[in-house]
């Protein structure tokens, strides 16, 4: 595999595979990954502990500012994610989070921001970003740039089988979420979800993670 600097833009719909596959490559490449997605969740966290409205704009982006990404040195994955000091990790998955971060996500002034902590993450270390606007926004330079989809139905049936049996929550229900959410990123008006013109489109309906993680490091290592 090169040895020069990396930087790998994967990007695509709600569960199209992109985090746990970028998990995977940056092991494998023994390099640091981030799903970017954690820094809006942390902004949502601090939003709901501190009573912050998602419309106000002026307050979340004082505190969008103070978002810090720890590293671990050991499998170079995101380890802590801290707002205002607050180490905010153990609650990005929660129901409320789920529910605010569309809306936090959009707003112009909050993406500028983080987005220009994305990109100084990069400029110092290899890495991998995930998100829904990495190739086409965050990392227009990336080296390599990939999209990965998947219809509808295959991302509902996966995230479905990542709920816990006692959310009470209908295969029926993912599904109108992921399309729901399909209509957000993609009609946002500020970098909207789409595939960038020099990325590498690779359909992950027919293909395991393993498959998608071959081709993704034999179009690296191509280039």
């Amino acid at each position: 595999m090169p040895n020069n600097h990396l930087t790998i833009a994967i990007d695509g719909p709600v569960a199209s595979g992109k985090t746990v596959v970028g998990k995977e490559v940056s092991k494998i490449l023994k390099i640091r990954f981030l799903d970017t997605g954690i820094m809006y969740r942390a902004l949502s966290v601090a939003a709901i502990n501190e009573t912050i409205s998602p419309y106000d704009e002026i307050e979340l982006s004082k505190v969008a500012k103070t978002i810090v990404v720890e590293f671990d040195s050991t499998n170079n994955l995101a380890k802590n994610i801290k707002v205002n000091g607050y180490d905010v990790t153990s609650s990005l998955r929660n129901p409320e989070v789920n529910k605010l971060v569309s809306t936090i996500s959009k707003i112009p002034e909050i993406r500028e921001i983080l987005v220009t902590n994305q990109r100084e993450l990069s400029k110092h270390h290899s890495i991998i970003m995930v998100g829904r606007d990495i190739g086409t926004n965050v990392l227009k330079r990336a080296s390599h740039k990939f999209y990965l989809e998947a219809s509808p139905g295959i991302r509902a049936q996966r995230r479905f089988s990542e709920l816990n049996s006692s959310s009470g929550i209908t295969l029926g229900q993912v599904l109108e979420d992921i399309k729901h959410r399909d209509t957000l990123d993609s009609t946002r008006s500020h970098a909207p979800l789409k595939k960038a013109s020099d990325a590498t489109l690779i359909n992950t309906d027919g293909l395991n993670i393993k498959q998608t993680v071959a081709i993704i490091l034999k179009s690296i290592k191509c280039r």
